[in-house]
């Protein structure tokens, strides 16, 4: 049988199942580990909803012939019945198999799938909750190991904050440290590293010097990163550290290495203390620990929120908020801020359209209200909830309102108003004009739609890679359908003028990389449910062809693949005689990009920076120069691309349709990656 692992097992069991039409049967063998013997072969057989049935009758007879006498609560847990619904149990045995072969995030989602269809299968529910922890610190572990290493050599490079850089390449070396038993000042390096990158303060000013040197942009990538690898050990010390990494706490980076030991020991001191700051002053530790656990009033600024430093969708986000609830539950949290965070909690599941759920807390929390009037206010948010969940079950454009319904998770329209308009604009069997409008302007890059807002700290999980929007042309990039209000497989690009052209870029990952290697498909016919979200169709009743927009492919824009971007925002220094800003650290990278039947290879460089007065383009967009290196002609004419571009050692490949294009790279090209649009036409671009 070779080395299975079973040191210390007596025993063996296999087995298969098999569906018939509406039977089954289950096959078992019992197999001695010492001889190899088969002490039971035996089968169950009978209808396929009673398949737990069947499995208990079978286990009652494997666990007789191995001998094994059963305490009376043993007899109990292996007689328990955890669904009903055979796709449940199929979705929940697929998610232990692939989890099993290391593809998680397909484990993730088979065990969603099967919670989805039996909300009583808690055992799926335990089993998805122990795989995302397990996952989330296996994934942060890998990226802090990388983002520490590619920071402390930036640091060992830089010379212009020679004293602070010397303090961070402490605090890195402390983060790093596993060896320690005393987590505590790891996770106070972990935070004030994430403080310091990131940075979280209460004022505009800069907290570091980095932030005046370097990519302001690479250093809220690493802020991500270092606190998910906080978040990821925070779960599991809670309340002994702080569970969110906010600007709630006085714990400050040490000023030099002479004073380090001294300053460090005071944060630790200052983040066991656990008294937040800008909170209502109580000495009561439920209260403290409850303020730096209200999720709702961690939304200001994108830069700051705790969910989008995860880089969760709005579903992972309910499942995080649902961990902060049973923190504060923990903590003994009680009175009227229990039922907030109730009620908040609530809503998330509602924005994530799990609305079984959302109405379940909701009821609870009625229960426990003597203010009829609150009680009403109640009644009035399960109707919504009823409204809602006949629409995604019933409704003609299911589909469609289950996305549409999530823009509130960002607070830019009330839930009410989104639940009216689905009535009217998805009710009928087919997408009308105002209909596809409205849905392609909730398409649009997300934003956080509150104070500081704006997209370009919100990340979009395309094809379940993060990428973040540079900049675009006004309305330009909406995406393709949503699972979710932060995830989606495509992009979709329209511009009508050409003179109106600016670079439109998106970059993937958010951490410099050396090799690439992306897969696209390229399509340059609009689908159905598209609609230009430039155009407002309350003037008339055309369709997107009787507009005059091209939907046969032949009007395309420039389609491209960035590498090697490095400075994607740092800051301009003011020249003191001509008192103009200078960029001294343009943004630049290469461009293998498919434009006019042609392949080519591109430079681009920062020229300029502000641009405001460029029609249909969003304002203080870049300008960049262009140095063509190479260009090859190319058979791109085909409406749909499949497109490969692999980035290995000193060469550069775009394969179309099996047929390879290669350039001369230089052997340092190492950076962050992208995609760029440019120019009049349509393009959907998916990644594979």
């Amino acid at each position: 049988m070779g080395n299975l692992g079973l040191a210390g097992a007596s025993h063996l069991l296999a087995g298969t199942f098999a569906v018939v039409g509406d039977k089954m049967r289950i096959d078992g063998r019992l197999f001695a580990v010492s001889d190899g013997a088969v002490l039971l072969a035996e089968q169950s057989e009978g209808e396929k909803d009673a398949f737990f049935e069947l499995e208990k009758a079978l286990v009652t007879k494997i666990v007789a012939a191995a001998g094994v006498a059963l305490a009376p609560k043993e007899r109990g847990v292996l007689a328990k019945v955890h669904t009903t619904d055979f796709e449940a149990f199929r979705g929940y045995s697929a998610g232990l198999a692939l989890f099993d072969d290391k593809k998680y995030q397909e484990a993730v989602e088979a065990l969603r799938a099967a919670a989805s269809r039996d909300a009583e299968f808690k055992l799926v529910a335990v089993t998805l909750a122990e795989y995302q922890q397990v996952i989330a610190r296996l994934q942060s572990r890998a990226a802090e190991m990388q983002a520490s290493q590619i920071e402390v050599d930036n640091l060992n490079r830089q010379k212009l904050a020679s004293g602070e850089t010397e303090v961070i390449k402490k605090l890195f070396a402390i983060a790093g440290d596993k060896a320690s038993k005393d987590p505590v000042p790891r996770m106070t390096a972990l935070f004030l590293l994430a403080q310091v990158y990131g940075n979280i303060s209460r004022n505009s000013s800069d907290l570091s010097k980095l932030q005046q040197l370097e990519d302001r942009f690479a250093l809220q990538r690493t802020a991500d990163t270092l606190v998910q690898s906080y978040w990821a050990q925070a779960a599991t010390l809670f309340p002994k550290m702080p569970a969110v990494v906010r600007d709630q706490f006085n714990a400050e980076l040490p000023k030099s290495l002479a004073e380090f030991d001294a300053q460090f020991a005071e944060a630790q001191a200052e983040l066991q203390r656990y008294e937040p700051t800008g909170c209502a002053y109580t000495t009561e530790r439920p209260l403290q620990l409850y303020c730096n656990l209200m999720w709702w009033g961690n939304r200001d600024d994108p830069v700051r929120q705790f969910s989008r430093r995860l880089r969760l969708d709005v579903v992972q986000e309910a499942e995080l908020y649902a961990v902060l609830y049973q923190f504060a539950l923990q903590a003994k949290v009680a009175g009227q801020e229990k039922l907030t965070m109730l009620r908040q909690l609530a809503y998330a599941h509602r924005y994530a359209g799990d609305f079984s759920k959302s109405s379940a807390l909701l009821t609870n929390l009625a229960g426990a209200l003597t203010d009829p009037e609150q009680v009403r206010g109640i009644a009035a948010e399960l109707e919504l909830n009823r409204r809602g969940a006949v629409l995604v079950a019933k409704g003609p454009q299911a589909a469609v309102v289950r996305e549409y319904l999530q823009d509130s998770a960002l607070g830019h329209s009330e839930f009410s108003s989104l639940v009216d308009d689905a009535e009217q604009f998805f009710g009928q069997p087919t997408l009308t004009a105002r209909g596809l409008q409205r849905l392609n302007q909730r398409r649009q890059w997300p934003s956080s739609g509150r104070f500081g807002g704006g997209n370009r700290d919100l990340a979009l999980q395309l094809d379940g890679r993060p990428a973040w929007l540079v900049q675009q042309n006004y309305y330009a990039l909406v995406t393709g359908p949503r699972k979710n209000l932060l995830s989606t497989q495509e992009l979709r690009y329209y511009l009508a003028n050409p003179a109106d052209a600016i670079d439109n870029i998106v970059i993937l990952q958010g951490s410099p990389t050396k090799d690439v290697h992306l897969k696209l498909e390229v399509r340059y016919v609009p689908p159905a449910d598209w609609w230009p979200p430039q155009i407002d169709p309350y003037s008339h009743t055309k369709t997107v062809a009787e507009m005059g927009i091209d939907t046969t492919g032949k009007l395309r824009p420039e389609v491209g693949v960035l590498f090697g971007v490095k400075d994607l925002q740092c800051d301009a220094v003011v020249d003191p005689k001509t008192r103009k800003p200078v960029l001294v650290r343009p943004m630049r990278g290469q461009l293998l990009a498919i434009k006019d039947g042609k392949i080519g290879l591109t430079e681009l460089t920062e020229t300029e920076r502000g641009i405001n007065g460029v029609a249909g383009a969003a304002g203080g967009v870049k300008a960049f120069g262009r140095r063509v290196t190479s260009e090859q002609a190319a058979d791109v004419q085909a409406t749909v691309l499949q497109v490969a571009v692999d980035v290995v050692g000193t060469t550069a490949t775009v394969t179309v349709g099996g047929k390879a294009t290669s350039f001369a790279v230089a052997a340092e090209h190492g950076g962050m990656v992208g995609i760029l649009l440019r120019g009049a036409g349509f393009v959907a671009l998916g990644l594979r």
